[in-house]
């Protein structure tokens, strides 16, 4: 009997018309489960169901891209009925993070900013009746990599030679990101000083990104300046490894950047030693 009188008061709320479309009033995010091959974002959405009975989830339509770039599909999680008034609703959309290298490249393209959007398609449905809830949320986020290169002091151990300046940026293609160093070196002795090799290496939340040596065939002037042109390559199929310590660190990124110049000062070999080491953060799921 309560549930025909149920069924029966649906049925009044229908044909009277006044059947209400349900109302988003908030949605916070948080990460959910991450593997090497998956990021979890987990959406809590709280829903305003201006109806006087529950209106039960039928089907669930969600995807989330990144610069444009489409990174994974979303599923409810749990009670999927709205009840009258205020209700949270769990949604869990997963990234696929082997496709966080193509996401990669637009990010450095767009000056290492990133738009993330999520499009949900939320379908309820009552006696066959649909009411579909589309709406969107869209943050930003970005990492300065370049910038805070920019701003870090690169200096060395020999005395004879020191970094007068040092430019940085990127180059990046769909299999290769490069930073493009370009410094100058300054002889502070009276001498010819030959260049024998750099060596370099990046490392970001200890994982090695890129590590290389070139030949220096150059030398500085005496009391002269000399360019030298790095290309640091870093493979991009690293970046999903990247990524994961990125969002398990609370999204947060060390990067460690050490180089070596092999020279002769006045006949005898010298390494000049130089690294630098900084943080960037972001706030993705928390945006």
């Amino acid at each position: 009997m309560r549930k025909l009188s149920l069924i029966f008061l649906i049925l009044a709320i229908i044909f009277s018309g006044c059947l209400k479309e349900p109302e988003v009033k908030s949605i916070e995010n948080h990460w959910g489960k991450i593997t090497s091959e998956e990021t979890e974002i987990i959406s809590d959405i709280t829903i305003n169901n201006p109806n006087s009975v529950s209106i039960p989830l039928s089907d669930v339509e969600i995807d989330l891209y990144m610069n444009g770039v489409h990174m994974g599909r979303g599923k409810a999680v749990g009670d999927t009925s709205i009840s009258s008034g205020e209700d949270t609703l769990t949604i869990s959309t997963v990234i696929e993070n082997e496709r966080l290298k193509d996401w990669w490249v637009t990010h450095i393209h767009n000056g290492e900013k990133t738009q993330m959007k999520i499009k949900y398609n939320l379908v309820f449905s009552i006696l066959g009746f649909d009411l579909r809830l589309p709406f969107e949320t869209s943050d930003y986020f970005e990492t300065e990599i370049i910038s805070q290169l920019s701003s870090v002091d690169f200096k060395g151990g020999a005395k004879a030679v020191e970094i007068k300046k040092m430019d940085f940026r990127w180059d990046v293609s769909n299999e290769i990101t490069s930073i493009i160093v370009s410094m100058d070196l300054k002889n502070n002795i009276p001498a010819e000083i030959p260049l024998k090799f750099v060596k370099y290496r990046m490392k970001m939340n200890g994982i090695e990104m890129s590590e290389g040596e070139v030949s220096g065939n150059t030398s500085i002037p005496p009391l002269g300046q000399k360019n030298l042109k790095l290309d640091i390559a870093i493979e991009n199929s690293k970046i999903p490894g990247w990524w994961v310590t990125h969002i398990k660190n609370n999204e947060k990124t060390t990067v460690l950047i050490d180089m070596q110049i092999g020279m002769k000062i006045n006949g005898k070999e010298d390494v000049f030693e130089t690294s630098q080491e900084f943080e960037f953060h972001t706030a993705i799921a928390g945006a």
